[in-house]
């Protein structure tokens, strides 16, 4: 082994007892340099114009590669393992084979910005720390065995026959592939250029038989806009995965981009991956309701379709809910409002603290997962009412008649106006009934009920044959007053007339320990006045009844016995 002086190159000095050398490799921080020949590992220090022998370990085989593992170590590539050398003692320890294939080279790639080494071992790259121990519990995997592997960080670069292969050093991004180049001619050298003052940042020299190749390490951000604009979104997404250090512009490029990438599915009719990618935005669920404006309430509409169109919908329709060609589109959205929904009120209960973020109306959590959750948006409703509102009407369009009865029942937020013209409009009258019922507005669900029953053919749409039966009729509306707050004691009274005498004593007897004094008094009157005797003595005999089972006595007692 021999060294020029870089200031005229005139000056080339034989380093003694280093024939036969097989690979060498420097520690430029502690100016060492560390060869392998045929029988010895040595160590030499430069000082004072020369090299130095610092210490010198015996060899069992000829050793193909070495790298400095730390301050520490060696580790070093034998035909058949790769082994780590201390050098307080010269013992040796094994690591990993260097591969069963007869055409396995193998490799040690130092990984400074990690604090690794990646060691090749046939096709596939094991890292390890600078204790020689295994850091990941998987390696890169590589099309095929590489005749060349370098890095650029963050990337390794795998050269093969006729193609390069790039890919990313990250942890978390499973060592995807970021890049391939074709070749057209077989590699015949691969080497660092000195353009650059930083090893890792070198750009990478690959030549062949007609032409060289420079490779340098573009910002994934940058490769990622790119992407983006030229609408190669699934590969800009890939890259987005490769990246470690996640930050508030990554966060935000990686929501845009599944938004864009959302917006293009769209337009193409791809609706159920379209909604999955809105899903993994953490753009607001307006972004998504604003595609479907037949789902939104007057005001809101009207606020879509003030709003400019977007530029990769421009060409694209609204799905129509009376086209059944669109009816996937409805039935992707559904789900989404259900799980937004959900977000929306659990966001809610943790009453987070929200950060306005532009005019229109989006707003940004500190974890960037859900927007504008509980501010005021288009028409000056609130995301929930639009959310709820939207679900309601893809109940509709998609005739789940079970799942609609059972959102009407339960608490939702719905915009009543929209809702009562679409459940109206398809006949959907009991379902309105519970909408008012979980409103309180009581009045104006019994009126319904009573209209439902005595005058039929003033609507104009028949009930819809999905309504179930006991929610019909005037067992509908028995139902209903059976469980109506004692304040409304004067509503009971009221419906319980164009009910009948004979529903009027049910409510009656079942809801008697409810009844006020007055409530209670006016029950016979009541019925005398409906003309059902019958019905009084039915209901003197209850009174009897429980008077008896309160009291432990056969029946009345008074004055004189």
């Amino acid at each position: 082994v021999g060294y020029f002086s870089l200031e005229n190159f005139k000056s080339f000095e034989i380093i003694p007892n280093t024939k036969y050398p097989s690979c060498f490799c420097t520690n430029k921080q502690e100016s060492l340099l560390c060869v392998a020949t045929r029988k010895k590992l040595l160590i030499l220090q430069w000082w004072e114009g020369s090299f130095q022998l610092l210490q010198e370990f015996p060899l069992l085989q000829e050793v193909k590669e070495v790298e400095w593992c730390g301050q520490e170590y060696l580790l070093v590539a034998q035909k058949k393992d790769y082994q780590l050398v201390s050098l307080a003692n010269g013992s040796y320890t094994y690591l990993i084979p260097t591969g069963g294939k007869s055409n396995s080279t193998p490799r040690i790639i130092p990984l400074p910005g990690y604090n690794e080494l990646l060691l090749l071992k046939d096709s596939v790259g094991v890292f390890v720390g600078l204790d020689g121990k295994l850091t990941r519990k998987f390696g890169m995997t590589l099309s095929e065995n590489p005749s060349q592997l370098a890095v650029i960080t963050p990337y390794a670069v795998a050269v093969f026959d006729k193609f390069i292969e790039v890919r990313s050093l990250h942890r978390d991004s499973s060592y995807a592939v970021v890049q391939t180049i074709s070749l057209g001619n077989k590699a015949s050298f691969v080497s660092y250029s000195n353009s650059s003052s930083n090893s890792e940042k070198k750009p990478l020299l690959v030549g062949t038989q007609s032409s060289i190749h420079m490779l340098v390490s573009v910002p994934l951000l940058e490769q990622i806009t790119q992407l983006g604009k030229n609408g190669e979104f699934e590969d800009a997404l890939r890259l987005c995965d490769s990246i470690s250090d996640e930050d508030h512009v990554w966060r935000l490029t990686k929501s845009s981009l599944h938004q864009r990438y959302g917006w293009s599915l769209f337009a193409r009719k791809i609706f159920v991956e379209a909604i999955r990618q809105f899903s993994l935005s953490s753009k607001s669920p307006r972004h998504v309701l604003r595609l479907y404006p037949s789902l939104l309430p007057e005001a809101a509409r009207a606020a879509v379709h003030s709003l400019p169109k977007l530029v990769d919908l421009k060409d694209c329709r609204d799905p129509d809910p009376k086209s059944r060609t669109d009816l996937p589109a409805f039935k992707a959205l559904l789900p989404y409002l259900q799980q937004q929904r959900k977000n929306i009120l659990d966001f809610a209960k943790e009453k987070k603290d929200l950060n306005r973020r532009n005019s229109f109306g989006v707003l940004e959590n500190a974890d960037g997962l859900i927007e504008d959750a509980m501010d005021q948006g288009w028409g000056g409703l609130d995301l929930i009412q639009l959310v709820d509102t939207a679900m309601l009407h893809c109940f509709l369009i998609l005739e789940m008649g079970e799942e609609l009865l059972k959102f009407c029942q339960q608490g939702n937020q719905v915009e009543i106006v929209e809702a009562e013209a679409a459940l109206q409009k398809s006949g959907h009258y009991i379902e309105l009934v519970l909408l008012y019922r979980q409103l309180d507005r009581h009045r104006d669900a019994l009126e319904l009920l009573r209209s439902l029953v005595t005058s039929p053919e003033a609507f104009a749409v028949p009930p819809h044959a999905s309504t179930p039966e006991n929610l019909k009729g005037t067992e509908g509306a028995i139902e209903y007053l059976l469980y109506l707050d004692k304040q409304y004691e004067d509503l009971i009274f009221e419906h319980s007339k164009w009910i009948g005498p004979e529903g009027a004593v049910r409510i009656f007897k079942y809801r008697h320990d409810i009844l006020t004094e007055t409530g209670k008094q006016k029950v016979l009157p009541f019925l005398k006045e409906a003309g059902a005797v019958d019905l009084q003595i039915q209901y003197l005999e209850f009174l009897i009844e429980r008077h008896s089972k309160e009291n432990g006595k056969g029946g009345f007692t008074g004055p004189g016995g």
